[in-house]
């Protein structure tokens, strides 16, 4: 059995607290995109529903790459 020292858990609950943090910031600017993409008709469309499936069909290597070279 593995125990897990004082600096593991610490570690497990940054991920987690990053991981929540990060899910309570992006939901509504989520739910704002999917209902303009469902309820409106603009201009652009199909470009926003391409980028918001792209990260779905890469794989995470590539997207991961991509931010690199984004943002790096």
């Amino acid at each position: 059995m593995t125990v897990f020292s004082h600096s593991d858990y610490l570690a497990i609950f940054l991920s987690v607290k990053g991981a929540v943090v990060a899910t309570l910031l992006s939901l509504p600017f989520g739910f704002a995109v999917a209902y303009f993409m469902t309820y409106k008709r603009f201009r652009g469309r199909i470009a926003l529903d391409v980028l918001v499936n792209l990260p779905l069909t890469l794989p995470p290597v590539v997207v991961g790459y991509i931010l690199l070279l984004l943002l790096g």
